[in-house]
């Protein structure tokens, strides 16, 4: 679904239950964008 890296790209294990979590979010988010669309993630502190 994603094309990950980019400058500073890091990569860190979470729990399963925090990653299932986070995917619900994105794809909720993402949810009625059509296929193809670019979408930016950023993820701050």
């Amino acid at each position: 679904m994603f094309k990950e890296g980019g400058t500073g790209a890091g990569v860190r294990s979470i729990s399963p239950k925090d990653n299932m979590g986070a995917g619900a979010c994105i794809g909720n988010a993402c949810r009625g964008l059509p296929d193809g669309e670019k979408v930016r993630i950023e993820v701050v502190d």
